[in-house]
């Protein structure tokens, strides 16, 4: 028995780490997406005046979930193929 696993098993273990690592950097990148969008929120209260800061939001909103839509419409596309 070798210390080096057998090229289908080299193989599977790989490819669960590329999964596991894929996962780990979406979870990074989704909470970096969200404190930011929170922090832009603020933002939007503090820098405008009180009977803008909701038209600002709602249009930063909408933009948020434009690319989102764009986003998820890209990867299920990029999977059909």
């Amino acid at each position: 028995m070798s210390a080096v696993p057998e090229a289908p098993a080299r193989e599977r273990l790989e490819g669960w780490f590329r999964v596991a690592a894929f996962v780990v950097l979406a979870l990074v990148g989704a909470l970096a997406t969200v404190q930011t969008y929170l922090s832009l929120q603020g933002s939007i209260s503090l820098w405008l005046q009180p009977q803008w800061a909701p038209v600002a939001q709602a249009a930063f909103s909408l933009l948020v979930l434009a690319i989102v839509v764009w986003l998820l419409r890209a990867f299920v596309i990029s999977r059909r193929a």
